[in-house]
Formats: C-alpha cells, sequence, structure tokens
C-alpha cells in the first residue's frame, strides 16, 4: 500500500521501518544507542556482514551494505509511493 510521507514518518517513528521502490532493497530505519550495539552482537555470526548500525540517528540502507546517515530529498518528501515494511522484511536475521 502507498503512503504519503507524513504516514510513512509516522510509521517510523512508531518503530516501523519505511522505504520507496526506487530505493532498491534499501530502506530507512531508525537506531538508538541500545539497538546500534544490540544489531550488531545479532549480526556477528555472518562474516560477510560489517557493522550494521554505526550511530544512533535515522539511517538509509540495509544489512548486506550497511548504514549510513539519511539525507532526505525533496522528492521523497512530496513522494506518495512509501511503503511501511515489516521489521522481519526488512531486517534478515543472520544464519549459522
Amino acid at each position: 500500500m502507498n503512503n504519503d510521507f507524513c504516514t510513512a514518518l509516522t510509521a517510523l517513528i512508531a518503530g516501523e521501518n519505511i522505504t520507496r521502490p526506487s530505493f532498491n532493497g534499501l530502506f530507512v530505519h531508525i537506531v538508538n544507542d541500545e539497538e546500534t550495539q544490540t544489531d550488531q552482537d545479532r549480526y556477528n555470526a555472518n562474516p560477510r556482514l560489517e557493522k550494521i548500525y554505526p550511530n544512533p540517528g535515522i539511517q538509509f540502507g540495509n544489512s548486506e551494505v550497511g548504514f549510513i546517515s539519511w539525507q532526505i530529498k525533496q522528492e521523497d518528501i512530496l513522494a506518495t509511493d512509501w511503503e511501511i515494511l515489516e521489521v522481519a522484511e526488512a531486517i534478515p536475521v543472520a544464519t549459522e
């Protein structure tokens, strides 16, 4: 279901992950101090993944390429094709 940015931002603040089709598998996620360490520990079992969440804040990326600080563009704010992801969809669990 497509949403405007206001709806997507509300979901992001509530802890959901958001994306747009043009992001090609990448998504936006809010990271807090505790999550930075907790999720890194979860991925340590998978050697091909680098540090997942380097800093608290709004991050953009995915678990395979890592995350960077997100700088929103005007076209993203005005877009109406935002999707709200389930956390399990966006962050794959590392397998041993």
